[in-house]
């Protein structure tokens, strides 16, 4: 987590961001290093050698905490807290507009304690500095510990259902399960060396070239190539183009069909807008792709729990019926009427917390509904299909209620919430939900103690977040906050005001066009259900108009390539005999991409960076 502070945030921002990316650098480069220690530890005492299990628990500890202080959350959350009563000038009105509606115990005003955390060169230890946090800290402690908590509910009456009835294959554990259970067997392989050296080498060559210029680089970064001049083409922008072996590599282990669906409706996406500009639509927003992906993702929720009606209702009745949830407790990690009265629990405080901070209750239900919607969208997309980044930058509640309704109608207390939560759906890079489903399913494949892995995740949740805001406040007091993440804090009040002053009327196109995405998702999947000739795959078209996928489609075509291929030429053995030098790919360029991070972040240094920044 310290690292997770250091690199991302703070001193050393132009960095690898191990958060954006669905399988965490940092998390398995931990592990890698644990796995190898441990085998050490397996000729020379063997009797203080760890077990599958308790790898697996290191492993889903630095997961989650990495997920809660990531790029996408507790990062946006420091950003907020004070940013509206620091930079509330004349010319911005903030001073009537917003500071009104924001809460004070979630909130820090005072300008003299805010002088040292934005400009730097002070300390946190300071009563005055301590007493104006300490309230803030602990509300928003408890409201991400309860969210958190709640998810992991969410995932506990889940996890029976897609881990082992379904038997869902979670590709993203893949390379971590290999480096617990087979760590002899993996690096012996030879495939496994080729793999890491090519990509490794690249990255290590690129890290010298960008230090000393004079010596020659391999271009695999992403950059725009070509940009049309005239009309209709020119709506497609500069292509973008990236040649990453950590998604080459990642996007081998997933299903063909998703590869194929994420490169198609990438292009699908492009070919949108150009249809749209020969329209003559450019100036409506059409095609609405934040909206469409939306709607995607809600269908990628509704789907498999529509698939799962009767399990649901077979929960429900054990629960209701204490002698059989007392029986079907010994095969749980937890009773299913523990893990409801957990999440009603947890759902009624984030319900408290809202309504005393001026939410209404109609909006609070309708927001979080939408929102865990969406989470439980990306931790099954994730079991399913293991895609490489689900960032869905821009349409969480946040965005679709005041378009759907107007802004008017939600009111200013509302929208001032809807700002202090921008770390809840300003992108969906590291979320947490999927990394507790995704440690459970490991527990059960290396027959771990499954309540010992539930006790390790909710003890992490319950340390890491207020760990983090520690880590930050202690290093923002001495280097400054300015210049660092509060951009975000500028994206949620520049909105939140703009709001105040000029209300949004309802978009009824907008709004459509959720309908659209929904339906077209739906759509896809019962084709995909009643046809076994259909390619498509519903999560690639919900995902593939993302930031991320902007990056990874020309990665993951060329991945989607090589695996069909082999799968027709050398059939599934060779498939399978090829997977070690693609997880080499992944643990190149994470172990190179971490020396240079580590490299600068010691020596104050600009260094190559292995991901987009």
């Amino acid at each position: 987590m310290y690292w997770i502070v250091q690199v991302e945030t703070l001193v050393y921002w132009n960095a690898a961001h191990p958060t954006t990316i669905s399988l965490f650098s940092n998390a398995v480069f931990s592990l890698l290093l644990l796995a190898i220690f441990n085998l050490g530890l397996r000729y020379f005492a063997p009797h203080l050698q760890l077990g599958q299990g308790e790898l697996l628990a290191v492993y889903a500890m630095v997961c989650t905490a990495s997920a809660i202080s990531g790029h996408g959350m507790m990062q946006i959350v420091v950003s907020l807290i004070g940013h509206a009563f620091w930079y509330a000038s004349p010319e911005n009105d903030w001073q009537d507009l917003v500071l009104p509606y924001l809460p004070s115990w979630l909130t820090v005003a005072d300008k003299q304690v805010l002088s040292g955390y934005y400009e730097g060169r002070s300390s946190l230890y300071q009563i005055e500095h301590i007493k104006a946090w300490i309230v803030p800290v602990l509300s928003w402690s408890s409201f991400i510990f309860a969210l958190v908590f709640s998810m992991l509910c969410i995932n506990l009456l889940l996890r029976k259902q897609w881990v082992n009835i379904e038997k869902l294959s979670y590709p993203i554990v893949q390379l971590p399960h290999r480096i617990i259970t087979q760590p002899v067997t993996l690096f012996k392989n030879k495939q496994l060396w080729i793999g890491l050296t090519f990509a490794g080498g690249i990255d290590l060559l690129n890290g010298l070239s960008y230090l000393y210029p004079v010596l020659p680089s391999l271009p695999i970064k992403l950059r725009y190539l070509g940009v049309f001049g005239e009309k209709p083409w020119s709506a497609l922008g500069g292509i973008p183009v990236s040649f990453y072996p950590l998604v080459i590599g990642l996007a081998f282990l997933i299903p063909l069909d998703l590869s194929f669906s994420c490169w198609f409706f990438f292009w699908f996406w492009r070919m949108e807008r150009v249809f749209g500009s020969m329209m003559g639509w450019t100036q409506t927003g059409f095609p609405f792709p934040n909206e469409q992906s939306a709607g995607g993702y809600i269908a990628l929720c509704v789907i498999p729990l529509w698939a799962s009606r009767s399990y649901m209702k077979g929960i429900i009745h054990l629960a209701i019926n204490k002698k059989i949830d007392t029986k079907v407790n010994s095969q749980e990690l937890i009773s299913y009427r523990s893990a409801i009265l957990g999440l009603f629990i947890g759902l009624g405080f984030l319900l408290f917390f809202c309504y005393y901070a001026g939410m209404s209750i109609w909006v609070i239900i309708i927001f979080f509904t939408i929102y865990l919607a969406l989470e439980i969208s990306i931790t099954r997309m994730r079991a399913e299909l293991g895609t490489p980044v689900h960032d869905l930058h821009y349409a969480g509640p946040d965005i679709l209620l005041p378009k759907a309704i107007g802004t008017k109608a939600l009111g200013p207390r509302n929208l001032s919430m809807f700002s202090m939560f921008w770390f809840l759906n300003r992108a969906h890079y590291s979320d947490v939900m999927p990394h507790q489903l995704e440690a459970l399913k490991m527990a059960d494949m290396v027959k771990a103690d499954k309540k010992g892995i539930l006790s390790a995740l909710v003890l992490t949740s319950l340390v890491a977040i207020p760990f983090f805001f520690w880590l930050f406040l202690d290093v923002c007091y001495q280097t400054g906050m300015e210049k660092r993440v509060y951009w975000f804090g500028w994206e949620a009040y520049n909105r939140l005001g703009a709001w105040l002053t000029h209300p949004l009327e309802v978009d009824f196109s907008a709004t459509a066009f959720v309908g659209i995405g929904f339906l077209s998702t739906i759509g896809i999947a019962i084709m995909r259900s009643q046809f076994l000739w259909f390619v498509f795959h519903p999560a690639g078209y919900a995902i593939s108009n993302s930031w991320g996928m902007n990056v990874c489609w020309l990665p993951i075509f060329i991945s989607w390539t090589i695996k069909s291929l082999l799968l027709r030429r050398g059939g599934f053995k060779t498939y399978r005999r090829a997977i070690p030098f693609f997880m080499g790919l992944i643990l190149g360029e994470f172990i190179i991409g971490l020396l240079w991070s580590s490299i600068g972040l010691i020596f104050r240094l600009d260094t190559y960076v292995i991901w987009v920044y």
